[in-house]
């Protein structure tokens, strides 16, 4: 785990053993093979390795396999290290990485870490890429998206996750719905149609930390730029004061993606009506002035 001895590792033909050790028959050597893989890949000349001597194929073969739980976990914490280089991201959507990450939404009593992962794997695999955007909707990940928010909203009782990782599945949740549906309107009216903008209201209805706010706002901004439908649904799910209230949290980063998301909903005739009347334009003139 600890640098000094990764980067000895990485150069001395460790990678190339462990990948050759994925095919064994053995449960417990792949399911260690992998764990050291995961450790590994956080230097960039690992990631690069693993893709080159073919290891992203057999990675996600091991993904599907159902059966062996522990395997699983470990392949889905490496992944998200591995598409940090862009190589290795469209070497795993050739490899249908996607359908079998999706499916792991669908697990009973999934261990939050593992579904943190898959979130924030597809989120670096979709980012700024349409083609990837449309996979992950049509393999129904924008669905098992809003079916997290809603079973792991703020107030609901999953096992027994802690605060801070249920709100870091939650960012990534988030962050995955975001880049998923920018500037994408067919992905923006399937995430609607999920109810899934309820889940990220009950995020800005709540005590949370300021990423989440930052990244739940970042997505409704995503959700509502163009798509008067998905306005009229922000409006009518409450979502306007909740959104407003938070122009006066103390941190930019959230205040400024309120803002856009303002921008965009007040195109809608009736949601500048509303705005007005809970004060939002005083709020953003302030936040201007200051």
């Amino acid at each position: 785990e600890a640098s000094e001895s990764r980067i000895p590792l990485a150069h001395s033909g460790t990678t190339n053993i462990l990948i050759k050790l994925l095919d064994s028959d053995i449960a417990v050597v792949v399911e260690k093979a992998v764990g050291v893989l995961w450790n590994l890949c956080h230097e960039v000349s690992v990631q690069h390795t693993v893709r080159q001597l073919g290891g992203l194929k057999t990675l996600i073969r091991l993904l599907s396999n159902e059966d062996e739980p522990f395997i699983q976990f470990n392949v889905v914490g490496v992944l998200p290290l591995l598409m940090e280089q862009e190589e290795n991201v469209h070497e795993a959507v050739s490899k249908g990485v996607v359908a079998p990450l999706v499916k792991l939404f669908e697990k009973e009593k999934a261990n939050v870490i593992l579904l943190q992962n898959c979130a924030q794997t597809i989120g670096s695999i979709v980012d700024g890429n349409v083609e990837y955007q449309s996979a992950v909707c049509n393999a129904k990940g924008l669905h098992r998206l809003a079916e997290i928010l809603a079973k792991w909203a703020p107030g609901e009782q999953v096992s027994d996750a802690s605060f801070t990782n249920q709100q870091d599945l939650l960012a990534k949740c988030c962050y995955a719905v975001w880049v998923i549906c920018q500037g994408n309107a067919c992905n923006q009216a399937t995430f609607g149609d999920t109810d899934g903008i309820l889940g990220i209201i009950k995020i800005l209805e709540a005590e949370c930390e300021d990423f989440l706010f930052e990244v739940a706002a970042g997505a409704i901004c995503a959700l509502c730029e163009g798509s008067d439908k998905n306005k009229d649904r922000f409006r009518e799910d409450s979502g306007l004061q909740p959104l407003i209230h938070l122009l006066e949290h103390q941190c930019d980063k959230i205040k400024l993606n309120v803002a856009r998301a303002l921008c965009h909903l007040a195109e809608n005739p009736e949601n500048r009506k509303t705005i007005r009347e809970l004060n939002g334009l005083a709020k953003v003139v302030q936040l201007l002035a200051n």
